[in-house]
């Protein structure tokens, strides 16, 4: 459910480690970065941009903003400031 896969994302964040994010991704996920402007499809190529992520936005500033959660989907609104920037982006 939506419910126990963002249980197990808040857990994968608050430990900044990757450690059963694999298990989170769908075979065909499709990752959309704010720094690659080209859709990147795939579970491998996912967990590297979101192992990255964890070591490089999961600072002390990281919190989330906001939490949708529907019957078949959810989002994660959150902020970070990195190098002096404040970064707003969705989960």
């Amino acid at each position: 459910s939506a419910i126990d896969t963002m249980t197990a994302w808040h857990e994968i964040v608050r430990r900044r480690s990757a450690d059963g994010l694999e298990a989170l991704l769908d075979d065909d996920v499709v990752f959309h970065s704010p720094v690659v402007h080209t859709p990147q499809v795939g579970k491998a190529i996912t967990t590297l941009y979101l192992t990255a992520a964890l070591q490089v936005i999961a600072n002390d500033s990281f919190h989330y903003v906001r939490q949708i959660v529907g019957d078949r989907d959810a989002a994660l609104e959150f902020q970070a400031v990195v190098d002096g920037i404040v970064i707003n982006g969705i989960d």
